[in-house]
């Protein structure tokens, strides 16, 4: 199999020859015949969907590959792993539930942490206090729905 360099290219005529010749050999792999049931239902699948497989293939600017997806999750398995784990069930979920909290807020404003010791400090004021709209934001009404 060909090295794939599709990365740092744009759309023109290198694109489109490229993405379309690996797109081919990718199919043509998931056609093979396979001895293992689950890998024939990926590739199955694959070759069944690869209209929604293979969107970078029209489309540069839709990633080939999920690299953005598992660089955004390496802080939080290497802290798991640093800190030899969570050691109950709950420990486990209220990390999980504050990753996500903050891995969400460093995409909305540029200091997450300050933003949720904030938030925390409104709800330590307030018991009662809107935790949702304080950590996003007033929830607003799509333009196209007609107030009641």
């Amino acid at each position: 199999m060909k090295k794939f360099t599709l990365r740092n290219r744009k759309r023109g005529k290198a694109y489109d020859e490229e993405s379309v010749s690996i797109r081919d050999e990718l199919l043509a792999i998931a056609r093979s015949p396979v001895k293992d049931g689950k890998l024939k239902g990926y590739f199955d699948l694959i070759v069944n969907r690869r209209d929604r497989f293979f969107q970078w293939v029209c489309n540069p600017e839709v990633e080939a590959e999920n690299n953005l997806a598992e660089r955004r999750l390496r802080p939080l398995v290497i802290a798991r792993k640093v800190c030899f784990g969570s050691q109950s069930e709950k420990g486990l979920m209220t990390r999980e539930t504050l990753m996500t909290i903050i891995d969400t807020l460093s995409l909305m404003c540029d200091d997450p942490v300050a933003k949720l010791s904030q938030v925390l400090d409104a709800i330590g004021r307030d018991k009662k206090a809107n935790v949702s709209e304080l950590l996003w934001g007033p929830k607003t009404q799509p333009a196209n729905v007609a107030k009641a």
